[in-house]
């Protein structure tokens, strides 16, 4: 689990307290990967708040603590409306996903994408949803959720690890229309041949300045197959084909 997930900035949040001024605060112990002593602390916070609430699941998960940390998570919605019920949501995803209970994982990740349609984590919902698939042996409509991540945060981490997991799962021939430094126009071209029912995508090159946007379109197992898939494509359609 990627350790910086769950680090909310702090700077807006008070605690109190109960402990003497001598005793570590909290949040620097969360920082430091301290959970123990985080959850000690929070849990003797004087006035309770939403966000502690949070932080007190976040620790028990950190610990491995899962029936404890669905548990404290479900306490965050007992709040009314905030900013951390799409976080303590994942969060809840991320438990079951941890105690190998796909099924209910899905179900979590599904309800972010669903009930939080302004989150910005839909990036990290799409794609734990799509492992929560391929570890669930739902191999064919986890391939969806990452073709959908691959599509919608081709820029994002969880875009370049789905593109990954595609070209093992797929082949990692695929055929290349364009490439554009300008991301406008490289969206604008994948977007037209999406709307045409080809399974196009961006990638992006960073070795150089500035940034180079490829449109490809599908993942082969052989060059051949992606030739082959050429004779599909719109007439006067420049491309090649890589493995790169």
């Amino acid at each position: 689990m990627s350790k910086f997930l769950f680090s909310i900035p702090l700077t807006i949040f008070v605690l109190l307290t109960s402990g003497s001024a001598g005793e570590i605060d909290p949040d620097v112990a969360f920082l430091k990967e301290d959970y123990s002593g985080a959850l000690e602390g929070y849990q003797t916070t004087i006035q309770k708040t939403d966000f502690i609430q949070y932080r007190i699941g976040i620790c028990c998960l950190k610990l491995g603590q899962y029936k404890e940390a669905e548990k404290e998570l479900k306490k965050v919605f007992a709040y009314g409306e905030n900013t951390f019920f799409d976080w303590a949501q994942f969060a809840l995803g991320e438990v079951f996903f941890l105690s190998k209970n796909f099924e209910e994982a899905i179900r979590a990740y599904q309800q972010i994408i669903k009930e939080y349609p302004k989150s910005s984590i839909h990036h990290l919902a799409f794609f734990k949803l799509a492992m929560a698939y391929l570890q669930n042996k739902e191999e064919e409509e986890a391939l969806k959720q990452f073709k959908k991540v691959r599509l919608l945060y081709p820029l994002s981490c969880e875009g370049e690890k789905s593109n990954q997991i595609i070209n093992e799962k797929e082949g990692c021939f695929s055929i290349q229309i364009a490439a554009f430094t300008d991301l406008t126009k490289a969206k604008n071209l994948a977007t037209d041949f999406q709307k045409k029912g080809y399974d196009v995508y961006l990638l992006k090159k960073t070795e150089d300045k500035p940034w180079i946007y490829k449109v490809r379109i599908g993942n082969f197992k052989s060059q051949e197959k992606a030739r082959f898939f050429t004779q599909e494509l719109p007439e006067k359609t420049n491309f090649f084909i890589t493995n790169k």
